[in-house]
């Protein structure tokens, strides 16, 4: 079984990197609890989603769209990002976290 792509546990899920009902077909491996975050719940088992958390600001959305536009890739930025202590919706900066402050901003 592959490993995921964001934590490297063993993966459990394929998930879509652009929705499949948006023409998506590329898919990374993902273990339960990543897969939970990259749609929106908490890592636990049997959470509930989540709201807006303040981290998801205009602000911080603002920084991310900057570098991307400058040619970092979302792992760059999750590295920048947590080596500032930027807080954020779990424990550290993934490349999920930047699909969910996506979501939210668009109000998915």
């Amino acid at each position: 079984m592959a490993q995921c792509f964001e934590c490297g546990r063993q993966a459990t899920n394929d998930h879509h990197v652009v929705p499949e009902s948006r023409g998506g077909k590329r898919t990374v491996p993902l273990c339960d609890r990543c897969h939970r975050l990259a749609h929106g719940y908490s890592g636990d088992a049997d959470s509930q989603p989540l709201g807006r958390p303040p981290a998801y600001s205009k602000s911080i959305r603002k920084r991310y769209l900057s570098l991307r536009a400058k040619g970092w890739t979302p792992s760059q930025i999750a590295h920048l990002f947590n080596a500032e202590e930027i807080p954020c919706l779990g424990k550290r900066w993934r490349y999920s976290s930047f699909e969910a402050l996506e979501r939210w901003h668009r109000g998915a």
